[in-house]
């Protein structure tokens, strides 16, 4: 005669009473998929998050403005930096605070500047620029547009000089916009808020570079500071996606924890109601198995044995049901 196990009987028990074990599935696939759904939607969330702070100020933890003295060999010596990218500043539109340059390719992939619409110049006398920019300037212009300026090159004389629009650039020089708290005489500050094509040349002045930089292993500005005193460095808060006058790093971590605390309280509750869920509907079934418990005691089962039994069908159709959850969750998630 076969020797059954708890497997078996498990199994067993699980076959007679199916309607009743099916209703209960269905419960736990539909608690896994809610728990699923809205961790991975809070993650998400952060994701997003994160995102909008890339499309703002890139990946860029701090810039270095003007400060031709201090090179980049010194920069990577420090051990500071993990990467190092250039802002390059040629000219500002005459009597405004527009400013016109171009990115290098480390710049390009520290800064992120994108066009949300048409595309970044590419030879000379093409130009994009941010729609902030155009209503400083107060002019209504549009992608294919032509626009001639009169520009005062960095330290140079003034030039004229005609432009064909060929892209509106997402916003960044607000966020990374550092004269609301800091001026100085001597150096150039001001963001560009119109790239230019490198090849775009000016007879006299000079070309400022802007350094954006992101920290390497546990640098925060604190010891970047401390190694530049005196330079022109100013700290990139990744919660608030722009240039901060303080040290960002406490309010980062805070904004870091908070959102840290606000996923485990949800998953920890998400758990917590799957499990109740689970038991109480457990218990719900075993209350209608009075008779079978009776049987099974009659022929000398021990209570240990009992819960181990029931025990199993519980650990049986969360094998079956967990997996069809997580991927429907998933799947929900996803969509």
């Amino acid at each position: 005669m076969k020797q059954l196990s708890i497997n078996h009987i498990s199994a067993a028990s699980i076959r007679a009473n199916r309607k009743t074990y099916v209703s209960l599935a269905v419960g736990i696939v539909l608690a896994v998929v809610l728990a699923t759904v809205m961790t991975l939607c809070a993650f998400g969330l952060i994701e997003a998050l994160e995102q909008q702070v890339v499309q703002t100020v890139g990946h860029t933890d701090c810039i270095l403005l003007d400060e031709p003295d201090i090179t980049d060999e010194s920069l990577r010596q420090s051990g500071l930096f993990d990467k190092i990218g250039h802002q390059f500043v040629a000219a500002s539109v005459m009597d405004s605070n527009v400013y016109l340059g171009y990115t290098d390719s480390e710049g390009q992939d520290i800064l992120r500047r994108v066009c949300t619409e048409g595309r970044m110049p590419e030879r000379a006398g093409e130009i994009a620029i941010e729609r902030s920019a155009l209503e400083k300037l107060r002019l209504d212009l549009d992608v294919g547009d032509t626009v001639t300026w009169t520009l005062l090159p960095v330290d140079g004389a003034e030039e004229e000089h005609s432009f064909t629009i060929v892209g509106i650039l997402k916003e960044q020089s607000s966020a990374l916009d550092v004269s609301s708290f800091f001026w100085s005489q001597d150096s150039v500050l001001a963001w560009p808020s119109a790239l230019i094509s490198p090849e775009e040349s000016f007879a006299t002045g000079r070309v400022v570079v802007h350094r954006a930089m992101t920290y390497a292993g546990l640098t925060d500005f604190t010891k970047a500071q401390a190694r530049y005193p005196e330079a022109q460095l100013f700290p990139v808060s990744r919660s608030e996606a722009r240039v901060y006058p303080v040290n960002p790093s406490g309010i980062d971590r805070a904004a870091i924890w908070q959102t840290t605390a606000m996923l485990w309280i949800l998953g920890l509750a998400l758990l917590l109601a799957v499990c109740i869920g689970i038991s109480s509907a457990m218990e719900s079934v075993l209350a209608n198995k009075t008779e079978e418990i009776g049987m099974l005691r009659a022929v000398g089962a021990t209570r240990r044995l009992i819960k181990r039994i029931f025990g199993r069908d519980a650990w049986l159709l969360s094998l079956v049901a967990l997996p069809i959850g997580l991927v429907l969750g998933v799947f929900a998630a996803w969509l």
